[in-house]
């Protein structure tokens, strides 16, 4: 079962600053901003300030934002994959269910599931249409 659905904006090096820009134009409340050194991960030293996730609420919708990171030679942020749609799952058995029910759809993994430094069940992939989807299932 699907528990929520949230936009996942990412930026080119400036998401603090679109954090900011949102918080005075639109009145938005930053609930938390996490930096790439903080979360885990194998970063160069100059992306370690870069923002890893945040999460912003205006007009009672929840977004996230974070600083893309390239995962690849061929990834490059871009029209298109500076969006996806985060999809937080209930239940194992239903993350599980998801993943297979993309892949049987003719959707890409992009990132395999894996045991997150943040407590939970993580996937990123890529429907047909070219739709980025981030599935994520808390773990406790």
């Amino acid at each position: 079962m699907i528990k929520d659905s949230m936009p996942y904006l990412f930026f080119d090096r400036n998401c603090s600053d679109a954090l900011a820009f949102y918080e005075k134009v639109l009145g938005a409340k930053v609930n938390e901003k996490h930096a790439y050194s903080t979360m885990g991960f194998p970063v160069p030293d100059a992306d370690k300030d870069l923002v890893a996730h945040s999460s912003f609420t205006f007009a009672n919708k929840t977004f996230l934002a974070a600083d893309f990171f390239a995962m690849g030679a061929d990834s490059k942020l871009a029209k298109g994959n500076n969006v996806s749609i985060f999809l937080e799952v209930e239940g194992l058995d239903a993350f599980e269910k998801l993943c297979q029910a993309f892949e049987k759809g003719g959707a890409q993994t992009l990132m395999p599931p894996f045991d997150s430094p943040w407590g939970s069940k993580y996937t990123k992939l890529v429907d047909p249409f070219g739709m980025i989807f981030e599935l994520n299932c808390q773990l406790s």
